[in-house]
């Protein structure tokens, strides 16, 4: 079940990926059997009031079920983080230039949309042109979507020759693109295995090389990749998706040992499981909260909650951190709460130590 519920951040879907349809089907009916499950299992601690009540103890107020906590996304109500001499606000990232990829929805849209509101020029990178087009010119003159294929590498040197035209220097790149395909390791084709494998390692490797000269010529900046708790531990069915996470949890330190000396910090985020596309491929309210009743903090993240982390470690307050790992995953990897135990709100009657 975990690996099923855990499906998460396919925050970029190139469209030469012909089995897309299929599997969000197939996530689709996968997610109604976890909640049919799972209604069975926790019986009547799911009632619609329980959900509630918890929801309202661990969730801030929001708008949006899929953006979570809301963040101001205009600079005319960016997070004030001091003034200039003149008395005028200024935002965390005013004057910086940041590349987020996999831009065009969930988690990579509320990453650039947080960048922009607190100053930043952001480029949005995507396959999904509409949809990213239509992120960007709500954003405003502060954003400019530009296609890249993250696997492709004369497309992200067309990119950065964008970003250096539209911002003229590179503050920060946010390697947020991939894609999820799971299934069973005797099951797994290698071209299955490779496409998964092309963009989310091969895409992060590709955007870490192609930008390294213009964040050194810009004078330094950072790098933040977004990888995930399955880059740190893993569930069945995820060999490819598993692989590449490892793999950008690892050439993340690489990275930040070799660029140190150029004033460009290299760090990872591992987001558990987020309210997304594949998250909660149905927008089921229910799957916000029953598959983590033994976790925690008992629900789902928000791409809001995920790009709070990512731009605090792209910001200066993050200055002296670079090579970690920054799990964003409501406890997830921290242990199962136990009902049998002490001390867990998800207790069964009879069952325990005391029964």
């Amino acid at each position: 079940l975990e690996a099923v519920v855990e499906v998460e951040l396919l925050e970029d879907e190139s469209l030469e990926h012909a089995a897309i349809g299929t599997n969000r089907a197939t996530a689709a009916a996968v997610a109604i059997s976890v909640r049919r499950i799972f209604t069975g299992l926790l019986g009547n601690r799911c009632s619609s009031q329980s959900r509630t009540d918890r929801a309202a103890q661990d969730q801030p107020p929001t708008v949006d079920r899929r953006r979570g906590p809301a963040i101001p996304y205009t600079p005319s109500v960016a997070p004030i983080r001091g003034a200039n001499v003149q008395g005028e606000f200024m935002g965390r990232f005013d004057g910086k230039v940041v590349i987020v990829t996999g831009a065009a929805r969930g988690q990579g849209e509320a990453e650039a949309r947080l960048f922009a509101s607190e100053g930043a020029k952001v480029i949005l990178a995507d396959v999904l042109d509409a949809e990213g087009q239509a992120v960007a010119a709500d954003i405003g003159a502060s954003a400019r979507y530009v296609h890249l294929d993250v696997s492709n590498e004369g497309e992200w040197q067309a990119a950065i020759a964008a970003t250096k035209e539209f911002g003229g220097h590179l503050d920060a790149l946010v390697n947020n693109a991939a894609i999820i395909w799971p299934s069973a390791i005797e099951d797994t084709s290698l071209e299955a295995y490779m496409t998964v494998i092309n963009v989310n390692q091969v895409g992060c490797f590709l955007g870490m090389k192609t930008a390294m000269p213009l964040l050194k010529e810009s004078g330094g900046g950072s790098i933040v990749n977004i990888s995930s708790i399955d880059g740190i531990a893993s569930k069945n069915g995820l060999i490819s998706y598993t692989a590449s996470k490892f793999a950008i949890r690892g050439m993340t330190k690489t990275a930040a040992m070799e660029w140190g000396r150029f004033g460009i910090r290299v760090n990872s985020v591992h987001p558990g499981g987020v309210n997304t596309v594949m998250g909660n491929p149905i927008n089921d309210p229910i799957l916000e909260t029953m598959p983590y009743q033994q976790q925690a903090i008992q629900r789902i993240g928000y791409p809001n909650e995920i790009a709070a982390a990512v731009a605090f470690l792209a910001s200066t307050d993050a200055s002296y951190i670079t090579g970690t790992e920054l799990v964003v995953d409501g406890g997830w990897l921290t242990g199962r709460l136990e009902p049998g135990l002490p001390g867990s709100s998800a207790t069964t009657e009879g069952f325990g130590y005391n029964a």
